[in-house]
């Protein structure tokens, strides 16, 4: 992998880490009472205290194999001494004891409650507070223990800052940068930007103007606001439209800003009649500086009086013109160029180009459908500006759902099945291949209830039916109900929606975990096409399950980029027990993959 690739796997572990830790936090805070606030906060605290202290520790013990990776690839020798975990975990990032930085949830819903707040309300401002300082809390380990391991390899002299969208505003503008090793990491409640070490020769990670180019108009509005991201698509420098907020006030009507109007601010040198005020340190303009998306209200639509203000208030620039330009051609360029924003994701995005390429040129599209199904995620049916359909499903519930997905789609097809292409350019959005020629098994059963029997048995009794058993247990698979596998017209079986993969069985879907590692004691996949590797014995051959292991570790690259390298030895561990109990006569391998 390149170093950017081992960059963004160690953020993808370290998200998980994160993830999987809130939602812990989540299920203590749900014993809070409202009218015993401080009693019931405090029967869990210690449990928590000892979640969070394992969260610390486990993202600060990312810090080794991550740096010794990035060494690897950056061709230096790793550092003589190791990153000790412990010494991260246990402890706030700001030096205070976790005890007392977990009382300000409860704390804050008292107060709330004390000014007459609704019992709900407060709860979720206290849960709001909650989730805010442990996502914080890991990131913070993580980020310490980096920095900790970079100082201790003497060929790193400086990290630069990588940034992972989404993101705010604040954290694009810094995107790229570069810190001498020592350097603190300037970070806000809940920032999951991550410092890489930088050596000779390096590619740089993703600079402000790439990364805004990469992202929707509704996401740079989201990050930007909508008047701000109008203005950096005109030609506006990110850093004064972010900057610019600091300042921000209301005077007649008027939203402005102080921000970069004394005299020694780009602003300011524009604007000229200077005055000291008591109590400041330089003069500061007396013209008053409007917002940007103010601005943008009194040119009235007007692009060139927008832009004339622009410049005229210190917006705009000398290199404005040639800002524009170069977004206007990474626009098109992450347009037309979907590995861009989809690296993180694919280390490759062979056998899925078309499919990335018509979802990144086809926005928006041309039609949305909601369909129906789909507990774990927003499942809509798009068709693209090209007229391709595909399934979009985003927002998911499940923090492995997405993962699932992708991964489980790659094992398919390496099995050999017919299983829809994945493509993924978010962490909450996933774009598969609409199968035009098939109907799900449930449709069947209503469309032909007289033929649905047979047509049922003969996708059991095919090879391809062998297949999709086959992967269900590699993949744990828990849903393979009728609404979750299709027929094609040529007859073949075709598997679909993953988002329960790699999860055990539970009395509740929403407390799903990850399957453990190490050895198998019992298969866990589910459905009808599973039950023919549940008995001790299945219809592999020995050499079926070398030739499985030989595709599943082709597979390794993918799932260790998103930080889910467990997984995929957890498949390996099925495989090995089915080799043991394979007792087949013929290959369930009938063909290369697709």
């Amino acid at each position: 992998m390149s170093v950017e690739q081992v960059a963004a796997a160690h953020y993808r572990a370290q998200q998980t880490i994160a993830r999987g830790t809130v939602e812990q936090a989540q299920a203590l805070w749900g014993q809070v009472q409202p009218n015993a606030v401080l009693d019931s906060w405090l029967a869990v605290l210690d449990a928590l205290i000892q979640l969070l202290t394992t969260g610390q520790y486990a993202a600060a013990s990312l810090t080794q194999p991550y740096l010794n990776a990035i060494a690897l690839q950056q061709g230096i020798t790793v550092a003589a001494s190791a990153i000790n975990p412990a010494a991260f975990a246990g402890v706030a990032a700001g030096g205070g004891t976790l005890a007392k930085l977990l009382m300000q949830p409860a704390l804050r819903t008292l107060g709330l409650l004390a000014r007459g707040a609704d019992d709900q309300e407060a709860l979720r401002s206290g849960l709001a507070s909650l989730v805010r300082i442990v996502d914080t809390e890991i990131s913070d380990a993580s980020r310490a223990a980096d920095q900790v391991g970079i100082t201790a390899n003497r060929r790193w002299v400086t990290y630069v800052r990588h940034v992972t969208l989404p993101a705010c505003g604040r954290c694009i503008i810094l995107a790229g940068r570069t810190y001498s090793y020592s350097t603190g990491f300037l970070r806000h409640p809940q920032c999951d930007c991550t410092m890489v070490p930088y050596h000779e020769g390096d590619t740089p990670p993703p600079l402000p103007d790439t990364l805004f180019a990469q992202m929707t108009e509704a996401e740079q509005n989201r990050a930007f606001t909508v008047g701000g991201a109008e203005a950096i698509r005109l030609g506006a420098d990110a850093g004064q439209v972010v900057n610019a907020r600091r300042g921000m006030q209301t005077v007649g009507g008027k939203r402005i800003t102080t921000e970069g109007t004394t005299v020694r601010g780009v602003a300011g040198k524009k604007l000229g009649n200077f005055k000291r005020l008591p109590g400041e340190r330089y003069r500061r303009s007396q013209v008053p500086r409007p917002m940007p998306e103010q601005i943008l209200a009194d040119a009235g639509g007007d692009r060139d009086e927008a832009i004339r203000l622009l410049e005229k208030f210190g917006y705009l620039d000398q290199y404005s013109a040639g800002r524009r330009a170069r977004r206007a051609t990474e626009a098109e360029t992450a347009r037309i160029e979907p590995g861009r924003s989809s690296n993180q994701w694919h280390p490759s995005l062979d056998g899925i180009e078309d499919l990335a390429r018509a979802v990144e040129s086809g926005k928006p599209p041309r039609s949305r459908e909601v369909l129906a199904g789909g507990e774990s995620a927003v499942t809509e049916l798009l068709t693209l500006a090209d007229g391709t359909r595909v399934v979009h499903k985003s927002g998911t519930s499940l923090a492995t759902a997405n993962d699932a997905e992708q991964l489980s789609s790659l094992v398919a097809r390496a099995l050999g099945l017919r299983a829809p292409r994945v493509y993924r350019n978010a962490n909450d959005s996933i774009y598969m291949e609409y199968v035009e020629d098939a109907v799900t098994a449930d449709e069947l059963r209503e469309s032909q209830p007289r033929e649905w029997e047979a047509r049922v048995a003969a996708a059991l009794d095919w090879n391809d039916g062998n297949l999709v058993g086959l992967l269900d247990v590699l993949i744990s698979n828990s849903d393979r109900n009728a609404g979750n596998w299709m027929l094609a017209a040529d007859g073949r079986t075709i598997p679909i929606d993953h988002g329960h993969a790699y999860t055990v069985p539970s009395d509740d879907l929403e407390t799903y975990q990850p399957v453990p590692e190490g050895p198998v004691e019992r298969l866990t996949g589910q459905g009808p096409f599973a039950d023919a590797y549940a008995d001790g014995s299945n219809p592999m051959t020995k050499a079926d399950a070398a030739e499985a292991r030989r595709r599943l570790e082709a597979l390794r690259p993918d799932f260790e980029l998103i930080g889910r390298g467990a997984w995929l030895d957890y498949s390996l561990n099925v495989l090995d027990k089915l080799e043991r109990e394979a007792s087949g006569f013929g290959s369930v391998f009938s063909e290369e993959p697709p």
